[in-house]
């Protein structure tokens, strides 16, 4: 199979595209690369911090649970205030079907400089112990995976549940379920 010839026009304006980039957006880059360093962020800056494909740190305010998310989309939204919207792929079993579902995290505008570590979701590179994190997470999914088909046992600990509010609302609770 024959090689498809080199399009050195094209590549010579992807190299100008870059270069320009490169040029118009050096502080903004510097300004990065120094609030990084810092393990700091502006609100301005926070999409650097999210492309596709990034793993993230969340903490799970209803199962009290650390998770790894992969983001898909960063988008700054408007709605009665301005906030960061990070839509993000995990992994779930809501008990009939295991696969991936989207999820999404929040980040309100805040003015000034936060520790990266702060933010509601935050790149993994920036976990104090990722390492760590990822086995934890892996051993909580090899233990859910076992959990396939039906299954029996005791359970404690924080749950969630959806209760319905309004029609095509849903709310969701925390509850705890302790051992008797």
């Amino acid at each position: 199979m024959a090689k498809d010839p080199r399009d050195e026009a094209l590549i010579a304006d992807i190299n100008i595209a870059i270069q320009y980039v490169l040029e118009d957006y050096a502080t903004n880059f510097a300004d990065l690369e120094s609030l990084t360093a810092l393990q700091s962020i502006t609100f301005d800056l926070l999409w650097a911090l999210f492309p596709p494909n990034t793993l993230v740190f969340h903490h799970h305010q209803y199962t009290e649970q650390e998770r790894i998310l992969q983001v898909r989309s960063f988008d700054i939204c408007q709605d009665l205030s301005i906030y960061a919207k990070i839509t993000c792929d995990i992994v779930v079993d809501d008990g009939n079907a295991f696969g991936i579902a989207q999820e999404s995290v929040e980040i309100d505008m805040f003015k000034g400089t936060r520790k990266i570590y702060e933010l509601a979701a935050f790149p993994l590179r920036f976990y104090r112990d990722q390492d760590a994190l990822r086995e934890r997470a892996l051993q909580r999914g090899r233990k859910f995976a076992t959990l396939i088909g039906h299954t029996y046992g005791e359970i404690s600990g924080p749950a969630l549940c959806e209760v319905e509010i309004a029609k095509r609302k849903i709310q969701l609770r925390k509850f705890n379920v302790r051992d008797f």
